[in-house]
């Protein structure tokens, strides 16, 4: 499963994210930020060109993105990270 938040950030990498996309009716090319949430101990995940390389956040950390979002990473009872995401205008 992968999250696409208001086309500019996107939580996960599945395979083909901008097909899926695409057929939800959105385009990635927006994208500022990818974060990971699940561990990966299989072969790397493939990504499409133009997207940000993907990165994780540390437990307990905060990450502005360019486009206005703030992320909180917060710790969780099974293996991963999950993420508090606040919108350029602060929602949540």
């Amino acid at each position: 499963t992968a999250l696409l938040v208001d086309g500019a950030l996107l939580l996960d990498l599945t395979p083909g994210p901008a097909f899926a996309a695409a057929r939800a009716g959105h385009s990635i090319a927006g994208v500022r930020q990818v974060l990971l949430s699940h561990p990966h101990d299989g072969p790397t995940v493939e990504f499409p060109a133009g997207l940000p390389a993907p990165g994780r956040v540390a437990d307990g950390r905060e990450l502005a993105v360019i486009s206005g979002h703030r992320v909180r990473a917060v710790a969780l009872d099974a293996p991963g990270t999950g993420y508090e995401v606040g919108g350029p205008e602060g929602e949540r």
